[in-house]
């Protein structure tokens, strides 16, 4: 008995949709985590968060995401994991297939779309090869999960400040 990482995020998150995209014979998984307030608010449009080949931390870049967004950090965002089997070669297939698929399918603010990488280089690579697509990873020696909370915050701040709307948290205990 066998579960992916994605299966199993699906199933303990709530709004995370799986999906396989075929391409020149490729499949590529696809895990779209929507954000919290997604099916209340039909007519706002959200960040996207492009997260590629990022399965073994979905769960925690979904949580973070989510995490942040509530307490009021950074912008609601759109996630999707695409695993990329090919690496470089995929290039092409994010920017004809998977960014006008998630267009169509999902409300996507096109000025706000951010892709992130576990592998260092990987996002910055697709971010030079595709208009409209910026890096959110400036890593150096940091981990991926720090690295990917780090560029969520630099990309879509709101200015909030985590505890800020906590009322013990405002102000000093002594």
């Amino acid at each position: 008995f066998l579960v992916s990482l994605p299966d199993a995020s699906r199933k303990r998150l709530a709004g995370v949709e799986c999906h396989t995209l075929a391409s020149e014979g490729a499949a590529h998984s696809v895990c779209v985590a929507l954000p919290v307030s997604y099916g209340q608010r039909s007519r706002q449009s959200y960040p996207l968060v492009l997260l590629l080949d990022g399965c073994p931390m979905l769960g925690s870049a979904i949580e973070m995401n989510r995490l942040m967004a509530e307490t009021k950090e950074i912008r609601e965002c759109i996630l999707v994991n695409v695993d990329l089997p090919r690496g470089e070669a995929d290039i092409s297939f994010l920017r004809e297939q998977l960014l006008p698929w998630c267009r169509r399918n999902y409300r996507v603010a096109t000025d706000a779309i951010g892709v992130f990488s576990p592998r260092p280089g990987t996002a910055a690579a697709a971010a030079a090869q595709i208009d409209g697509l910026e890096s959110i990873d400036s890593r150096t020696d940091a981990e991926p999960v720090p690295a990917l909370v780090s560029g969520l915050r630099r990309r879509y701040a709101t200015g909030g400040v985590y505890g800020q709307q906590i009322t013990g948290l405002q102000k000093p205990w002594i």
